[in-house]
């Protein structure tokens, strides 16, 4: 059975390894960082969502490239389109039975 100090010990042991782990994984991620930074490839401004998409959509509108695929457009399209309230029904089947049994409701299965 499991005793108070047990309890403490296993709670103390996770997060003393929660706390390793953070320490090694942060100090990777600021070197990672750190070398992007130094390559250029890690822009230096903040940005907010809104200004993001305008930057990467900017090259797409002068004809550079960038910007989103011809399918990615269309499928956001499709998306946007899409009736409210529509689904597509999937069905799910085991192997068959030949039987067709559905649920009445009681808890009790009834053949059709």
């Amino acid at each position: 059975m499991n005793t108070a100090g047990s309890v403490a010990y296993g709670w103390g042991a996770l997060i003393v390894a929660a706390g390793v782990s953070f320490y090694y994984a942060k100090k990777e991620i600021d070197a990672r960082r750190r070398d992007q930074q130094l390559r250029g490839a890690r822009p230096t401004e903040k940005l907010s969502w809104q200004e993001k998409v305008a930057k990467y959509e900017q090259p797409a509108a002068a004809g550079q490239g960038g910007g989103m695929s011809q399918d990615i457009k269309q499928g956001l399209n499709s998306l946007a389109t899409s009736r409210p309230g529509q689904t597509d029904k999937a069905t799910m089947q085991s192997r068959p039975t030949g039987v067709d049994t559905t649920h009445n409701g009681t808890g009790s299965q009834t053949e059709r």
